[in-house]
């Protein structure tokens, strides 16, 4: 198995549900990145936004997953989509021999589920699509699994439908 397996997303996709349970099946390390910065700026997502401004979150969040990259136990590490606006950050995870998961959606149903969390820092549905194109081609640049969660009826059908389409599982 490579060192960790990156899930990348938009906000509200199952980056945590399905991570959770992939690394359960795995019998690996979790890390979220929602967690661990809420634990570690004292704040969630949404507050740090507002307060500090969306640049800083979204260097938090680059934060965490270069720190996630470093652990030493093999874990799948669910990172925020604003790590996808990194193209270097994208390539290293791939050449390090990690296996990168872009958790995808369509545009209107990431909104409904953005609604629906208060953790969530609030973006308006334009600016959610466009950021979700722009991601979704970065991943795909890298050559990421391409991944549609929501197709499947929960969380863990869709960690065990992924689990069979990881590249390390392949013969």
């Amino acid at each position: 198995m490579p060192r960790h397996i990156v899930l990348i997303g938009p906000m509200g996709v199952g980056k945590t549900a399905i991570g959770s349970r992939l690394a359960a099946s795995l019998q690996s390390v979790f890390l979220d990145s929602d967690v661990s910065i809420a634990k570690t700026g004292g704040a969630t997502g949404r507050a740090i936004a507002a307060i500090d401004g969306v640049a800083s979150l979204h260097a938090l969040e680059q934060d965490f997953l270069h720190e996630a990259l470093r652990s030493p136990e093999a874990a799948v590490i669910a990172a925020a989509a604003s790590c996808a606006d990194d193209g270097a950050l994208l390539r290293s995870i791939v050449g390090e021999g990690h296996v990168l998961v872009y958790l995808d959606a369509e545009e209107d149903e990431l909104t409904s589920l953005a609604e629906q969390q208060s953790h969530r820092r609030p973006i308006e549905p334009d600016e959610a699509a466009q950021l979700h194109a722009r991601r979704r081609a970065a991943a795909r640049r890298v050559e990421a699994v391409i991944f549609r969660p929501r197709v499947f009826i929960d969380a863990e059908a869709a960690a065990s439908a992924l689990l069979d389409q990881l590249p390390f599982l392949d013969g």
